[in-house]
């Protein structure tokens, strides 16, 4: 009889116990992260991360490199400060670059991240989207895509790179103009890494005199390649 009531007692200890934590967890420990939003986590426990690291994994103690999408989540605020930020939200007809603040450091003279692993301004932009990227980790300036329009052509230079020898056009990763041209249309391209110069193409007049005063027009059509 004794058994039967230690073991009836030891069973609702154990619920009274789940049952506490599971109210800790629900009134202290949930949060919802809304549409178009996301969460950042600094854990104050854990593991000590790389020295110098401004993003860590889980199980690190600092700021996790990983955000949280919306929806609801369970954190102990014992163990972890969340904050919630907006999502990066790009609209059509832009472009995001990105600048890492976390990576290997670029070699002297370079301006351009080639890798994501790299800190710096990456080569690659953000299109029209939205995207979750930790802003402790990265800044995206916002800015106007490449609009040609019709009746125009786009003379891209490229301004990272090996120089281009005189007289000719810049290959892949030279530093130069180079021969392909960009047809009308909207070019999602980083201007930190090109330079597209809108030029308009048509009929190009030319005026002259000639003998006796009369003027001569000599009209010389310009075309794309």
């Amino acid at each position: 009889m004794n058994l039967k009531k230690i073991f009836i007692g030891g069973l609702l200890g154990i619920l009274v116990v789940a049952l506490a934590y599971g109210s800790y967890l629900w009134l202290f420990c949930r949060f919802y992260v809304p549409p178009g939003s996301m969460a950042v986590v600094t854990a104050k426990t854990g593991s000590t991360p790389a020295d110098g690291a401004i993003l860590v994994k889980r199980g690190e103690k600092g700021i996790w490199a990983e955000v949280l999408p919306e929806g609801r989540h369970f954190l102990d605020p014992v163990m972890f400060d969340v904050k919630i930020v907006p999502v990066i939200s790009i609209p059509l007809g832009k472009v995001g670059i990105v600048t890492s603040k976390i990576g290997k450091e670029l070699p002297d003279g370079k301006i351009i991240a080639e890798s994501r692993e790299e800190k710096g301004v990456w080569r690659d932009v953000l299109g029209p989207g939205t995207y979750r990227l930790n802003p402790q980790g990265y800044s995206v300036d916002i800015v106007d895509a490449i609009n040609i329009p019709i009746g125009y052509v786009g003379v891209v230079t490229s301004q990272t790179g090996q120089a281009t020898k005189p007289g000719q056009f810049a290959a892949h990763g030279e530093k130069g103009v180079l021969k392909d041209i960009l047809q009308p249309g909207l070019y999602y391209i980083n201007p930190r890494a090109y330079q597209v110069n809108v030029i308009e193409i048509g009929m190009n007049q030319v005026s002259m005199s000639g003998h006796g005063g009369s003027v001569i027009e000599l009209k010389n059509k310009i075309e794309s390649a």
